[in-house]
């Protein structure tokens, strides 16, 4: 591995060739226009495996877990940045939710598990990650092709999630480029009770193929055909957006068609029991929580029996259902008792 300097910015290189942005063609998912890169990723594609000239291979199979910083002055007190998906390391939440709202660098166990780009001079610590991490960046600074490289270099290395900043108005072309991200958190910093973020935007992200995660914090947007893209997807969250919610059944119906689905946490006004109904047949899944204003006791039974779901969690804010909704699943969980470990 080395690194070297391009228009004031470090770029990681991998191997002899280095890490280059490939050029659009019929075998590859970066760049080019959305419908032919997402032609290009069939169902069946295999998992990914990158090897690096030195370090060990990046597999993508970090797992991640939610952080939740102190809420004292400085960035913690927006939405935005209040919660954050982390590396799955033992320990991480409490060291995460120990930093003072000042920090752009939380180093854990001798490692950098987050970096906030928007501190100019965090950049040249790219050099110094050799190991999963998560990366927050407005979508305007990768608009700079040197920055843009650096951390698709990056991130053809180690295992990086992208907390993205955008807003309905964003250009993605930098963000669509970084084809080896395994995790996208995308923070809405629009200030609308319209969709924050356009299906258009999502689309040309197809790209970014070996997605395992994708996160909403604030944002307010339909989830509609776009998603089926991200055909490794396996972890999926939308958090609150009080103002902008656009979340509904037909889009609970995309999100548990994705052949990998793991795990699934959503909040939605109009989500009802037809929406919790998709998640019957998902052979994959394992973790469901749910919170809609139209949930019923009836929504346990809608769920049905998906083979492997161990963890189920729905809540509804209609106070009538609320305690039979309770005790329909209580019921549930007596059924399924967790497995010997």
């Amino acid at each position: 591995m080395r690194w070297t300097t391009m228009c004031g910015a470090l770029l990681w290189a991998c191997g002899s060739g280095g890490a280059a942005i490939p050029e659009a063609t019929g075998e590859t998912t970066s760049g080019g226009d959305a419908d032919r890169v997402a032609h290009a990723v069939p169902p069946e594609a295999q998992e990914p495996t990158i090897e690096c000239a030195s370090g060990p291979a990046r597999t993508a199979e970090t797992r991640w877990v939610r952080g939740l910083r102190d809420r004292g002055s400085g960035i913690s007190t927006s939405v935005t940045h209040g919660d954050t998906w982390l590396p799955e390391v033992e320990g991480i939440e409490a060291a995460f939710a120990a930093v003072t709202p000042e920090d752009t660098v939380v180093r854990h166990r001798g490692e950098i598990r987050f970096l906030d780009l928007r501190d100019e001079e965090n950049w040249a610590l790219l050099a110094q990650i050799r190991s999963a991490v998560t990366v927050l960046v407005p979508t305007q600074l990768l608009d700079d092709p040197a920055r843009a490289a650096s951390l698709h270099a990056l991130s053809a290395c180690q295992d990086v999630l992208v907390q993205a900043e955008w807003n309905d108005a964003s250009d993605v072309e930098g963000l669509r480029t970084l084809t080896h991200i395994v995790g996208l958190q995308i923070a809405s910093t629009a200030d609308t009770r319209g969709p924050t973020i356009r299906s258009e935007q999502m689309r040309r992200l197809a790209g970014l193929r070996d997605l395992r995660l994708l996160a909403f914090t604030n944002v307010g947007n339909y989830i509609e055909d776009w998603i089926a893209q991200f055909v490794h997807l396996r972890t999926f969250f939308r958090g609150t957006c009080s103002v902008c919610d656009y979340l509904n059944d037909e889009g609970l119906g995309h999100i548990a068609a994705l052949p990998r689905i793991e795990s699934v946490s959503a909040r939605g006004f109009a989500l009802t029991d037809a929406g919790v109904a998709h998640f019957a047949n998902a052979p994959n899944l394992r973790t469901l929580h749910l919170f809609g204003d139209g949930l019923t006791r009836a929504a346990v039974e809608a769920v049905g029996n998906p083979p492997n779901l161990e963890v189920l969690y729905l809540y509804s804010s209609s106070e009538e259902e609320q305690e039979p909704l309770r005790a329909n699943l209580q019921a549930w969980i007596d059924a399924h008792p967790p497995a010997d470990p």
